[in-house]
């Protein structure tokens, strides 16, 4: 009995690890398949608008100006620094805030200068009068909010939020990118409204990567899942041997089974439900153990490189391959002792039970 409990205590932490691992790996590729976001609560369906001439911010905002539907706008400054207006105040749900609030309709038509900044930006900012500013430029931006940086990226984190309709902000014209999102519809709105056919800027959607602006960023993320993908392959090679550790602790109880009448294709049976049930066993904890480590780490930064290669979203997909994978592992190192046992006698396999 302990020896049948150690083979499978084996076979079964074995299994979670590799489950954690693919899940972990499985989710990355997910992730790494949406687009990059210049702020946590875009949605994937965002446009970039890039552009073509020394175009003040002043200008720009009239481009999108009459788009009826509610909607984010924003610019990209200075690489980490965002200047954004938000039509639909729903679009800060993405948005982690710590303290103090979101810009408002009055910041935006009386052209403060407000800035909102992450956690850690703190410490640059000068305290008069017990509030908070911030320098850009020469302009003093009064910080009346902190949120949570959820992203180690230097390329796609956002460092510090300005008032778009800042009155410091509106003849600048040395800007990188623009970036507009109304969710599901936002191309409908950039075709319907006229901002696809202005001259003046080149909208396009932000999943292009290989010919957009996030063409030449430069990432580690593949490296990383490269390594994650081998170290998952050299726990696979031990699950292999697992297996065939607890299907070797069964051979004692096949031994009685077939003194009792039971039938090869009985026992193979037996044998693969109890393989099965193990394995949806392992996959439920291994799913949950990276569940919960994924929001762990978005909530209290475990790890940095997770949060940037994974994201918090599982990959159903990659959890029913891990699944079938071990499944099909199973039913051939079953078949293979079952096939080794054909000529042996009762006595033989008493023996080696």
């Amino acid at each position: 009995m302990r020896q049948y409990l150690h083979k499978t205590g084996l076979l079964l932490t074995i299994f979670i690890m590799v489950s954690i691992v693919f899940n972990l790996c499985g989710a990355a590729i997910k992730h790494q398949k949406d687009p990059d976001k210049l702020l946590p609560n875009l949605s994937n369906e965002y446009v970039l608008a890039e552009k073509k001439n020394a175009t003040d911010i002043e200008t720009y905002l009239t481009y999108f100006e009459k788009v009826k539907k509610g909607f984010l706008l924003g610019i990209v400054l200075d690489g980490n620094l965002r200047a954004v207006y938000a039509k639909d105040t729903n679009r800060w749900k993405g948005l982690r805030f710590l303290s103090g609030r979101t810009f408002t309709e009055k910041d935006y038509k009386q052209h403060t200068n407000t800035i909102l900044i992450s956690d850690g930006m703190q410490t640059l900012c000068q305290k008069i009068n017990g509030i908070y500013y911030y320098d850009y430029y020469g302009e003093k931006y009064e910080v009346i909010g902190v949120y949570k940086d959820t992203n180690s990226s230097e390329v796609y984190s956002p460092k510090c939020i300005l008032n778009l309709y800042a009155s410091g902000l509106q003849g600048e014209k040395d800007w990188e990118i623009g970036f507009f999102d109304c969710g599901k519809n936002t191309w409908s709105q950039v075709e319907s409204c006229g901002i696809a056919k202005n001259k003046n800027i080149k909208v396009y959607a932000a999943t292009n990567k290989k010919g957009g602006y996030f063409a030449s960023k430069a990432t580690n993320i593949n490296m990383m899942l490269l390594i994650y993908g081998g170290l998952g392959f050299m726990i696979l090679l031990h699950s292999l041997t697992a297996t065939e550790n607890w299907i070797e602790g069964k051979k004692h109880e096949i031994v009685i089974r077939r003194l009792v009448g039971a039938t090869k294709g009985q026992i193979f049976r037996w044998l693969l439900l109890q393989f099965v049930s193990l394995l949806l066993f392992t996959i439920l904890v291994g799913t949950f153990l990276t569940k919960v480590l994924l929001i762990c780490n978005y909530n209290w930064y475990l790890s940095y490189t997770i949060s940037a290669m994974s994201g918090t979203r599982l990959s159903w997909l990659s959890i029913f391959y891990n699944i079938l994978f071990f499944i099909v592992i199973g039913i051939v190192l079953i078949t293979m002792v079952m096939f080794s046992q054909r000529r042996k006698t009762f006595r033989d396999m008493l023996h080696e039970g």
